[in-house]
């Protein structure tokens, strides 16, 4: 995301870990497949950003 470019890493690293919690929360309460979607969404991020830093060793 172009909002993003600047942003601290660790406060993106952040913010998806906290995107996990929060679609997994609601994916929880309310299991319809977009809900599901947009959880598995942000695991994936996350686990890009898990990755992303542990190649650049940052």
């Amino acid at each position: 995301m172009p909002a993003w470019i600047h942003a601290p890493t660790t406060s993106v690293d952040v913010f998806a870990a906290a995107s996990v919690r929060m679609w997994e929360e609601i994916a929880n309460r309310d299991s319809v497949p977009w809900t599901e979607g947009m959880a598995c969404a942000a695991r994936d991020w996350h686990k890009h950003r898990q990755a992303l830093r542990a190649a650049l060793d940052i």
